[in-house]
C-alpha cells in the first residue's frame, strides 16, 4: 500500500481489515515518517517511507496507490512494471497522455493488471437496483446529475476512525509534486493557456468530479456526443451534455456540482423516461 494519508486510514485499511480472510496487508508506505508510523501501530503493519519496499517486496500480489492524484501515474505504472496488480485510487490520473501511459504499461506487463476504485459505480445499490431498472426504461428523455457537499471533515470526524493528518514531508516532495503537476497540466491542456482557473477545474473534475462523470458514464452507456454549455465558477461547475439513445432519439442530461461550508451531502442521479424515473441517491462518498 503506497499512502497512508486520510484515504488509507478511514477507509481502505479498515476494509482489508474487516476482510482478512480474504486478504493480508504486508506492508504500507508514505513519505511522511508520522503518518507512516501511526499506521504501523495503530493498525500494526509494517511501515515504510521508501515506495521501493513495497514494489519490489516478493510478498506483495498487489499494489494499493492511495497518493495525492498527480502521482498516480508514476506509482501504478512502476507496479505493473515489477509484475503486481494494481488498484489505484480515482482518478486514475490527470491527463490523457498519462492514462495511456497506464493502460500501455499494464498491456506490456502480460498478466497484471488495474482496477480504479470508483465506489459509487461498484455500490450493489448501483449494480444490482439501480442498472437493473434502469434496463425497464426504453427511452430515455432526461437525466439529472448532482453532487455538492459540504467540507470532508464534517463526515471523516464523523466516522470513528481518527486519522492523523501530517505535514512532515520531505523538503524535495514539494518540488517533485509541482514538476510532475507541470507535466499533467501541460499534457491535459495542450498548446493553451494554463491558467489558474484551469488548473482548479481540472483538480476538481479530478477529484469529486470524477466519481460523477464514471457514474455517468456506466449508467447512461457511454460518452456524451457533444457538450452544449459549461459554467465554471470555482468552487461550483455545472454543465449540459447532449446524449443520444440506441434509437437515435437525442436527450440532454445537465450536470451541477461544488463544494461549500454546509455540513450536506447531495449527491444523486435521477434518469426520467416517459413512465418511469429511476434515480439513485449517495449519502456519503
Amino acid at each position: 500500500m503506497i499512502g497512508a494519508g486520510e484515504v488509507a486510514q478511514v477507509i481502505h485499511i479498515p476494509t482489508l481489515q474487516l476482510l482478512d480472510h480474504l486478504y493480508s496487508i504486508v506492508a504500507i508506505c508514505d513519505i511522511s515518517k508520522k503518518s507512516a508510523d501511526h499506521c504501523a501501530s495503530k493498525f500494526r503493519i509494517p511501515a515504510a517511507t521508501d515506495p521501493e519496499e513495497i514494489l519490489t517486496n516478493p510478498e506483495i500480489d498487489v499494489v494499493f496507490v492511495l497518493t495525492s492524484d498527480e502521482f498516480h501515474d508514476l506509482y501504478t505504472v512502476a507496479a505493473l512494471q515489477h509484475g503486481k496488480h494494481v488498484f489505484v485510487e480515482k482518478p486514475m490520473t490527470l491527463s490523457i497522455p498519462s492514462a495511456k501511459r497506464i493502460v500501455d504499461a499494464e498491456r506490456a506487463a502480460n498478466g497484471p493488471s488495474v482496477f480504479v476504485g470508483y465506489m459509487r459505480r461498484y455500490a450493489p445499490s448501483f449494480v444490482n437496483a439501480f442498472k437493473r431498472e434502469m434496463a425497464t426504461i426504453p427511452k430515455i428523455l432526461y437525466a439529472r446529475s448532482r453532487d455538492i457537499i459540504g467540507p470532508n471533515s464534517h463526515f471523516v470526524g464523523q466516522s470513528g476512525t481518527f486519522p492523523l493528518r501530517s505535514t512532515d514531508f520531505p523538503p524535495e516532495a514539494g518540488k517533485k509534486r509541482a514538476d510532475i503537476l507541470d507535466i499533467l497540466f501541460k499534457e491535459a491542456f495542450d498548446g493553451q493557456e494554463i491558467t489558474p482557473v484551469k488548473q482548479l477545474y481540472c483538480r476538481f473534475l479530478g477529484g469529486l468530479g470524477s466519481h460523477d462523470l464514471s457514474l455517468m458514464r456506466e449508467a447512461l452507456g457511454g460518452l456524451p456526443e457533444s457538450v452544449a454549455g459549461v459554467s465554471v465558477n470555482e468552487p461550483f461547475y455545472s454543465a449540459i451534455f447532449n446524449y443520444r439513445n440506441r434509437d437515435g432519439s437525442p436527450y440532454a442530461v445537465t450536470y451541477e456540482t461544488g463544494r461549500d461550508k454546509v455540513g450536506r451531502f447531495d449527491a444523486h442521479l435521477a434518469v426520467y423516461g416517459e413512465n418511469k424515473t429511476v434515480s439513485i441517491h449517495y449519502d456519503t462518498a
